[in-house]
């Protein structure tokens, strides 16, 4: 009798660390408004990152970098939770159709096919679904603007004309980011690339062969046989971030130096080559170029795009001061 109870004593012991243990793992970290964030759901972000985040010298620094990355996650969760509350409480909707044609606008400024877009994608690690919900969430800040300042985000003619006469920023060819990535504040590294993508590996192993052995430029092999984006400039995919970049590609640049063409990977369904035209760290750089080189119709879409991510700031402000925040590392 003495040996059951002492046996029931250890396994109530037990049962009682490891619910302590999971309390450890999953403890509020913070309260909006009544809905909790857990500190389990902050580590496994944490998790998703952490091939993009940098190795630092000390682990005194490591632990200080995703700290940072911790506190980013964090207030990026708030925001969404503040967010969604709005769109419920205001009962605002997108239409799927809006967000299929918000894309197909893109692809045709950018003069992508869709399976040109679909390889883009790919390049940043993203899935056509998760672009779409990017794309929704977009939407949605804008609609949250126009309901609540009431009035547009409007662009005048003579801002684009100010702003094509003060150098500007070139239009982009990549895919827009519609939030950063929170490893974008621990990790500033750019590169500025070219890739190159074929259907089949013998094709791609052929024109590495080519290309390393001296025959043929890696612009003109992308001109002539790459199917992926910016194949009519050579790859050149201009300069990015390299957090930005998709699991694959960032591997395919491990060991690289400027100047270096990789060998043939695959991505997705696709192999690729990539070469490296330049690296370094910092905000992208921002070329001056003639008037005519500008689209117009871009530089408008992009100036109306900063407009209202200053007007949702602000808003979201707001919003904060008024929410119920509990905060508790």
């Amino acid at each position: 009798m003495a040996y059951r109870i002492a046996q029931w004593m250890v396994l109530i012991l037990m049962l009682a660390n490891s619910a302590a243990a999971q309390q450890v793992v999953d403890r509020i970290v913070a309260v909006v408004n009544g809905e909790m964030i857990t500190l389990g759901e902050i580590n496994a972000g944490v998790a998703q990152l952490q091939d993009k985040l940098p190795v630092q010298p000390t682990p005194q620094a490591q632990e200080a970098m995703l700290q940072q990355v911790r506190e980013s996650l964090l207030q990026a969760r708030i925001n969404d939770i503040l967010i969604r509350h709005e769109v419920e409480r205001l009962k605002l909707n997108v239409d799927p159709a809006d967000i299929e044609s918000r894309i197909r606008a893109f692809r045709e400024e950018h003069e992508l096919t869709e399976e040109e877009f679909r390889s883009q994608l790919a390049l940043m690690g993203k899935t056509r679904a998760q672009f779409m919900e990017e794309t929704k969430r977009d939407i949605l800040k804008t609609q949250l603007i126009n309901y609540m300042v009431h009035r547009k985000v409007v662009v005048t003619d003579q801002e684009v004309d100010e702003f094509l006469a003060s150098g500007g920023s070139p239009k982009p060819r990549t895919m827009p980011s519609a939030s950063p990535s929170p490893a974008a504040a621990v990790n500033t590294s750019r590169v500025h690339l070219a890739v190159l993508m074929v259907n089949d590996e013998p094709t791609a192993n052929r024109i590495y062969k080519d290309v390393t052995g001296g025959k043929l430029s890696f612009a003109a092999a992308a001109k002539q046989f790459s199917v992926g984006p910016a194949a009519e400039d050579g790859g050149d995919m201009g300069e990015l971030a390299l957090v930005d970049l998709g699991a694959s590609l960032r591997k395919a640049l491990e060991g690289l130096r400027p100047g270096d063409i990789s060998k043939p990977f695959r991505l997705e369904a696709s192999f690729a080559l990539v070469h490296l035209l330049e690296q370094g760290t910092g905000p992208a750089r921002s070329p001056s170029l003639p008037a005519a080189s500008y689209d117009r119709q871009a530089v408008r879409a992009q100036l109306h795009k900063a407009k209202t991510e200053t007007l949702f700031l602000e808003y979201l402000a707001k919003l904060k001061s008024k929410a119920l925040i509990k905060i508790n590392w």
